[in-house]
């Protein structure tokens, strides 16, 4: 079970540092220059999300599902691990979205506002609040 919960602990620290990194990056890239600084900030922003986001998230994912199957099944039955999940989940397709704009602004650079990103790492950031706040103040009430 330590173990499991150790590589469940450094995934998430992985994948949420990486896509709040990555998803901040996205704000400041698209005010860049198209043609000189935007390929080389997405080809950053692809190893980031390639090497530590993906990974980290694999990592959480494989090490949560080994928790649950062993002791900490019991667990299942309360209405934090079910928030903790389903903001997990959310966490996860906020993922899928923010590869998708990576790889859009590598395919097609440009000028824009960064709002839209910054919207995204405000998500992101929100959900790894909330799963904090249903493991540690969920779990203790």
């Amino acid at each position: 079970m330590q173990y499991w919960l150790f590589f469940h602990i450094l995934g998430v620290i992985l994948w949420a540092g990486g896509a709040l990194n990555v998803s901040r990056m996205l704000g400041f890239h698209v005010q860049e220059d198209p043609e000189t600084v935007q390929p080389r900030l997405s080809n950053i922003e692809k190893r980031i999300f390639n090497l530590v986001v993906l990974p980290g998230m694999a990592m959480a994912m494989i090490a949560g599902m080994g928790m649950i199957s062993g002791a900490a099944q019991q667990d299942m039955q309360f209405g934090w691990m079910h928030a903790k999940l389903g903001l997990a989940l959310l966490l996860f397709v906020l993922t899928m979205l923010l590869g998708k704009r990576i790889q859009d602004l590598a395919l097609e650079p440009r000028i824009e506002k960064k709002g839209r990103h910054m919207a995204l790492h405000g998500m992101i950031g929100l959900c790894i609040v909330g799963i904090l706040y249903a493991v540690f103040i969920g779990r203790a009430g």
